[in-house]
């Protein structure tokens, strides 16, 4: 694992619209985008694709509490600098 304590500030470009095909190769169900750097991502999953895109972790949090069910596998995935370890640790009690 490598760590950083530099925050990465991701403009929302096109890069992030290139992750469309891994999501819907992956067969995504439901999808949280967390911050203004996803916005190219969500106009391009626009009818794509069940998602919601919040500002922040803890909205994150909150609609991901109410998508997932018991059996659901989910994937966190993201710059913490938006703060994404939060919803981890929401999501599992704290546990990783």
């Amino acid at each position: 694992m490598c760590r950083s304590r530099r925050r990465r500030l991701a403009a929302p470009t096109a890069e992030h619209a290139g992750l469309v095909d891994p999501i819907l190769t992956a067969r995504v169900e439901a999808a949280v985008l967390v911050g203004e750097a996803m916005a190219h991502l969500a106009q391009v999953l626009e009818g794509r694709l069940d998602f919601v895109h919040v500002p922040d972790a803890a909205s994150a949090l909150d609609h991901a509490r109410r998508l997932i069910a018991p059996g659901d596998a989910v994937l966190v995935k993201g710059s913490n600098g938006v703060g994404l370890s939060r919803v981890v640790a929401g999501l599992t009690g704290g546990r990783s």
